[in-house]
């Protein structure tokens, strides 16, 4: 097939061509009216009480926290947190999660090995509104000192020699995010192009063979 057959094809099945530009610019006036999402990320730091930790069944050092931190993200976190990402730049909203949040145990040893080095949970929350990224996260880290606090109730360690967590930054900053109008109309536009080429041609093929005439008697092969 040569781009003169496109062309051919895209100029007699013109009622399909203009259908898929109409269509196209549609999509593009949607695109460019999607409204952008709030988001907001903060690291609930788990730090040991000041004073003795002989009382604490948690052994004492870093690794028994970042342990202790990983357990209670996989409990909070549940579903809600989905796959790992590769890089832990990649934020929710990169991910495409609009409405939701994540609760994570940050991973320094990339996609092909496991290191947790920081006795922290990385938490983000995303919505249509300030109030409603706030409020998320608010109910994930209060849910998050509940699991914590539950969890060493359950082992006998009495209050003042509990762990406990501290936000980083104190307060979290919300931030609001469109995305690139350029990059999503560039992709609307070229997926629009594509789906309109395809049904030309395939409207076209189908037509052309449906008033393709048949083989006369007088051509077909004699039996032997």
């Amino acid at each position: 097939m040569t781009l003169w057959d496109v062309l051919n094809a895209l100029r007699h099945r013109w009622y399909a061509t203009l259908a898929g530009a109409a269509a196209t610019m549609l999509a593009a006036l949607w695109v460019m009216g999607l409204p952008g999402v709030y988001h907001a990320q903060v690291d609930v730091v788990f730090m040991w009480p000041q004073g003795s930790q002989q009382a604490n069944t948690f052994q004492y050092g870093s690794q028994s926290l970042i342990n202790t931190a990983g357990v209670v993200g996989a409990i909070v976190g549940g579903s809600a947190s989905g796959a790992a990402p590769v890089s832990d730049t990649v934020t929710l909203v990169g991910e495409g999660i609009t409405h939701g949040y994540s609760v994570r145990l940050p991973n320094a040893g990339g996609q092909w090995a496991i290191n947790f080095t920081s006795p922290m949970l990385d938490v983000q929350a995303s919505g249509s509104s300030p109030a409603e990224v706030k409020r998320t996260l608010a109910t994930v880290i209060a849910r998050i000192n509940t699991v914590l606090h539950e969890q060493q109730a359950e082992e006998g360690v009495t209050e003042k020699l509990m762990i406990r967590t501290r936000l980083s930054p104190p307060t979290p900053q919300v931030l609001y995010d469109k995305g690139s109008r350029v990059r999503a109309l560039g992709a609307t536009f070229l997926i629009g192009c594509g789906v309109t080429v395809a049904a030309a041609l395939a409207l076209d093929r189908r037509l052309r063979t449906r008033h393709r005439p048949a083989p006369s008697a007088a051509n077909a092969p004699e039996p032997r």
